[in-house]
């Protein structure tokens, strides 16, 4: 059963990644930031998600909010550039 849950969970994330990532190729920065953090919500270990919840949030003014995702990725990630 709980090999069910993880795959059932990374599903669910994959799917809010990709509408995401369809919300930010069309310029809708601000649903492609609720949706990154929808994601980041299951799993908050997806240092990339945390870069791209970042760029959002700063895209739409929200530049408190970028600068946690950004230090997140980084304590995640410490030597990536």
């Amino acid at each position: 059963m709980r090999a069910i849950s993880r795959w059932l969970r990374k599903r669910r994330i994959g799917g809010l990644v990709r509408y995401a990532d369809g919300a930010r190729d069309s310029g809708n920065c601000e649903t492609a930031a609720r949706l990154y953090g929808d994601a980041l919500a299951l799993d908050g270990s997806l240092s990339a998600i945390h870069v791209q919840c970042g760029n959002m949030n700063k895209e739409i003014g929200r530049f408190g909010l970028a600068e946690i995702h950004y230090l997140d990725a980084l304590a995640l990630v410490p030597n990536d550039a």
